[in-house]
């Protein structure tokens, strides 16, 4: 694509869309094309802006509630589905954050980090009906994720395990399972750990899993397998059996078996090659004129590592498959860091001048896991798309680069911004993109849909995926108004109630379970501290309109 200067006035976006529609990364749409959009119900503030008062969000059918995790306030806020109005909270302040949220016809779930996050944190069950606290059981460092099997029995929880700022205590990363069973008083923790995997180090890294961080307890200098995984997001298969465990800055995927509380496999996620044609990548925040912010999607010499945040299993004539969002990671810590600019390190001399100038922005890993596994490639952060593999993790679709051209085309003066601000635009081109940070899947007229949110973008892209093997895009909502100018003050919070910032977890509703009668998708805004309740419908988009 042509270089764009980002000095964006009323004309110059219109010259701006002008020329996305003479381009052939954007596919025309044809008069009459249909899309889903998403028409917000109502919203509400949990009161603070910037500080992750809207994280995680779950829905229960049985309260007609959302459940919305407020880690600004130490609670869980209890919001009517019908109106949004907060009937009430669950108080988890004296275990420390709350982190996640799950739901059973019986029990709310809480995940709690501790306050020293490198000790063991909590879950804290409570009485779905009446809000009474009914046990606390210890898991291990740094609880992130919740995920409840379908029967409701067992409770399984990613359990993080991130290292100290200064990288002189890292936990290890675990999975705890904790299991109900009739006529015991409390529920049974068992936490499951990687250590088996401990002697394979060198054969996991060899097959792409990043096993890379220091460590002062052991000769060599590095971390165990188990130490340096960080578990990230769960799913559980449909009959409840096996789980899927994302390590999102492990660039790998770890299969569980519930039953027997095992870790049956961990592996790679690969890499993601941006050479190819439909794989491009805005590498750069300084590519316009005069080092100004520019929109550029075009194949880069660079690889991609997807590490994938959430994930969600799916049934699909008869097999499961897993369906990825591929935020991206990096380790940015006092003690230790994986990354650096492409500009401040020897590239390799087979990159034009042109090619370095372009990429001396671009964030690479500089971790001596990827030397010994990739040698010679440079390594981006995060696929900035979503995949679906197979169980094993065979990957059977990838959306390329269709992400970055539908926000060029659909949202240009916040391409690749940083937390939706106007000011930053393409500030996020030489990191991550838009970080597709969350996904939920759901079933209208007989169809398979997924919801992808963009984390830095506030964007939620809309697929069928009923055939898994060609997905094909079916609309797009950007959260914010074209005219806001968001700033971080909590005095300005009042300004963004129509609107949200920076989604981190999502509910699909279907229809049968929707006090409209039509599906809905409740969203959770980490910055904007919000949650919103939109109505899926679908609509008729102009010849005009440009999708990937």
């Amino acid at each position: 694509m042509s270089t764009i200067t980002a000095r964006w006035n009323l004309g110059f976006l219109v010259m701006l869309s002008l020329f996305c529609l003479s381009t052939p990364e954007a596919v025309r749409a044809k008069t009459g094309r249909k899309e889903f959009v998403l028409r917000r119900l109502w919203t509400h503030s949990h009161g603070h802006f910037g500080k992750s008062a809207a994280e995680v969000i779950a829905y229960s059918p049985t309260t007609k509630h959302l459940y919305v995790s407020n880690a600004a306030d130490r609670r869980i806020d209890v919001l009517k589905i019908t109106n949004g109005q907060r009937t009430g909270e669950l108080d988890v302040s004296s275990y420390g954050e709350p982190t996640s949220v799950g739901i059973t016809d019986r029990f709310v779930v809480v995940a709690v980090a501790n306050p020293q996050k490198t000790m063991d944190g909590s879950c804290v069950f409570f009485d779905l009906k009446s809000g009474k606290e009914l046990w606390q059981v210890s898991v291990g460092a740094h609880p992130d994720m919740v995920a409840v099997t379908p029967d409701g029995n067992t409770v399984l929880v990613a359990n993080e395990g991130e290292p100290n700022e200064a990288y002189t205590e890292d936990p290890q990363g675990s999975i705890s399972s904790i299991a109900f069973t009739p006529g015991q008083e409390r529920p049974k923790v068992k936490t499951i750990s990687f250590e088996q995997f401990n002697p394979q180090r060198d054969k996991l890294i060899a097959r792409g899993v990043r096993i890379s961080g220091p460590s002062t307890k052991h000769p060599d200098g590095l971390a165990t397998v188990a130490e340096d995984l960080e578990p990230e997001y769960i799913s559980i298969s449909a009959d409840g059996q096996k789980a899927w465990v994302t390590l999102q800055e492990n660039n790998a995927i770890a299969s569980l078996d519930i039953e027997k509380g095992e870790i049956e496999q961990i592996f790679s996620c690969g890499l993601k090659d941006h050479s190819q044609d439909d794989h491009g990548l805005d590498v750069s925040d300084r590519d316009g004129n005069n080092k100004e912010p520019a929109i550029r999607i075009a194949p880069a010499p660079v690889w991609g590592l997807y590490q994938p945040d959430a994930i969600v299993a799916f049934e699909h004539e008869g097999r499961t498959l897993l369906l990825t969002a591929n935020e991206g990671d990096v380790r940015k810590y006092d003690g230790y860091r994986d990354v650096k600019k492409a500009g401040k390190l020897q590239l390799p001399n087979t990159l034009s001048t042109n090619e370095q100038k372009r990429l001396s922005q671009f964030e690479i890993s500089v971790a001596n896991a990827d030397q010994r596994a990739y040698p010679g490639r440079l390594l981006g952060f995060g696929g900035r798309s979503f995949s679906i593999r197979d169980s094993d993790g065979k990957l059977i679709f990838d959306s390329g680069d269709q992400i970055e051209k539908a926000i060029a085309t659909r949202s240009p003066a916040y391409f690749n911004s940083r937390d939706g601000h106007r000011d930053k635009m393409d500030d996020m081109s030489c990191k991550r993109g838009p970080e597709p940070e969350a996904v939920t899947i759901g079933a209208i007229n007989k169809r398979t849909y997924a919801f992808i949110a963009l984390e830095t973008a506030s964007t939620i892209v809309i697929y069928d995926i009923t055939d898994p093997a060609h997905p094909e895009f079916s609309g797009i909502h950007i959260a914010r108004h074209e005219n806001d100018d968001y700033k971080t003050s909590e005095t300005k919070q009042a300004d963004h109630m129509h609107t949200g910032l920076c989604p981190e977890t999502m509910a699909f509703i279907p229809a049968k379970l929707s006090p409209t009668g039509e599906p809905l998708l409740a969203v959770a805004y980490e910055v904007s501290g919000t949650t919103s309740l939109y109505e899926i419908r679908v609509e008729e988009r102009s010849a005009t309109v440009q999708v990937p």
